[in-house]
């Protein structure tokens, strides 16, 4: 990986419950971020949760959503892991339950007029999922690697096993052949002001001009293509941002190769550290032609780890 990690040079049923318990060894069915909907005859459940992803470069939704009569929710689709049952009423009336039919399970009940404020508790069910599945299966190594560079507890995925180290400087990859994940840890001296902006807004480059510019500066000269001209760099354009009540700098959108033709999503965290240094965690994907979503929403559970 002495330039660029290889790859991404190339590249860059179970049976049904009966009870009203759920069965002490069936697993729930579907993939991470599918939605089963019951009942939703309009449509308006489904259309909601399938709008597209803002955060990638091209039309992925934010779940792929299944949609089912009342009469259907019987026998294997009760082992689904996430569910939303239209219920009849006011934004007031939803609910959530857990492991209803089976583990893990999230089963929320909401209308078309909720159905915002319950998307948030599938989105954190999807992340504690995501996360608890990282503490089953970490690459502690690498993890040791982040805390002696940077003294922080960071869980890295089992498949990230490659990594390219600088000054105050680390990148980690799965080195996939079709795909690959990456995360970057990076230290920069001095603190991000406060600027508070809320929810996100853009273009970032306008608020944190100094601070996002340092951060490409260190992904160009660290992150290079096949040509000492080829670097990688945040397409400025894209990138979003907010800052929290600790200061802490959210930022997401596209990086890009210079002078390439690579590219994809990414987000990152900037943290100020007592030290009067910044702490930046930014996860990216490189996947042509492939599905990103998952992709990117694994790695969420690497930075926000909670």
């Amino acid at each position: 990986m002495n330039k660029l990690l290889p790859a991404l040079t190339t590249l860059l049923l179970l049976a049904a419950c009966g009870g009203r318990k759920p069965a002490e060894h069936a697993m729930s069915s579907m993939k991470p971020y599918e939605v089963l909907v019951v009942g939703d005859s309009a449509d308006a459940i489904a259309d909601c949760l399938g709008r597209p992803c803002r955060e990638l470069p091209q039309g992925e939704p934010m779940y792929d959503v299944v949609s089912i009569s009342p009469k259907d929710f019987r026998g294997s689709y009760r082992l689904a892991r996430t569910v939303v049952i239209y219920t009849k009423g006011t934004r007031h009336d939803w609910d959530i339950k857990d492991n209803v039919y089976t583990r893990p399970q999230r089963v929320v009940y909401a209308n078309k007029d909720n159905i915002l404020i319950a998307e948030a508790f599938i989105e954190q069910f999807e992340h504690q999922q995501a996360v608890k599945q990282l503490r089953r299966k970490h690459n502690p190594k690498a993890g040791a690697l982040v805390k002696k560079m940077f003294g922080e507890d960071i869980r890295i995925p089992a498949d990230m096993k490659a990594s390219k180290q600088g000054k105050d400087f680390l990148w980690l990859s799965d080195n996939g052949t079709l795909a690959t994940k990456n995360l970057v840890v990076m230290r920069l001296r001095g603190q991000c002001p406060y600027y508070h902006l809320g929810d996100f807004l853009g273009p970032a480059f306008k608020a944190f001009p100094e601070v996002l510019q340092r951060v490409d500066s260190c992904l160009g000269a660290n992150i290079r293509g096949e040509a000492d001209d080829m670097r990688m760099r945040m397409n400025a354009s894209t990138v979003m941002t907010r800052q929290d009540k600790m200061l802490d700098l959210h930022f997401h959108g596209l990086w890009e190769m210079e002078n390439d033709i690579m590219g994809g999503p990414f987000f990152a965290r900037l943290t100020n550290r007592r030290d009067g240094t910044m702490l930046v965690e930014l996860a990216f994907v490189y996947a042509p032609g492939q599905k990103k979503r998952n992709l990117i929403r694994q790695l969420e559970a690497v930075v926000y780890d909670y």
